[in-house]
């Protein structure tokens, strides 16, 4: 799969309101532990699932399996969609509406980190509902399948 040239889908209005479609996916490894990202320059607390802003044109399985190739290095399969997440949330004084089209799959390799601007980790399942997108462990139980936060 060769890198996209396509924009990703985000829009702005009137430069204080954001919206953006990312998509996330679940990788979970044989002990059971969930695999998680952060920005080296986010705080120590803003740990989320793996995945991207979903490019003009793509569909959002491709996106999930670009994403987690571009940062990891590693393919991905046997993809089961899980639901969507709605939320509003503000990073400094931008407001900003997101969907994210959570997913988990399974995958073949080594994790080795291609973003240097990244970290990761593995979670447990105990762990796992204090990441973003807030809410999303609910999605892993079946307990929902659409989640709106911030509204």
């Amino acid at each position: 799969m060769k890198p996209s040239n396509k924009s990703d889908i985000l829009f702005y209005a009137d430069n204080e309101y954001r919206f953006s479609v990312r998509c996330c996916v679940f990788l979970k490894n044989e002990k059971g532990d969930f695999l998680v990202q952060k920005k080296k320059s986010d705080d120590l607390d803003s740990w989320a699932l793996l995945g991207g802003k979903l490019k003009i044109g793509e569909k959002t399985i491709n996106c999930v399996i670009r994403e987690i190739r571009e940062e990891f290095g590693v393919n991905t399969f046997n993809h089961h969609f899980l639901g969507v997440i709605e939320q509003d949330l503000f990073i400094s004084d931008q407001r900003i509406h997101e969907h994210n089209y959570i997913y988990s799959a399974a995958f073949l390799g080594d994790i080795i980190l291609h973003d240097e601007t990244l970290e990761w980790k593995w979670l447990s399942m105990c762990e796992i509902h204090t990441i973003k997108p807030k809410n999303c462990s609910l999605l892993l139980n079946n307990t929902s399948s659409m989640i709106s936060n911030g509204f």
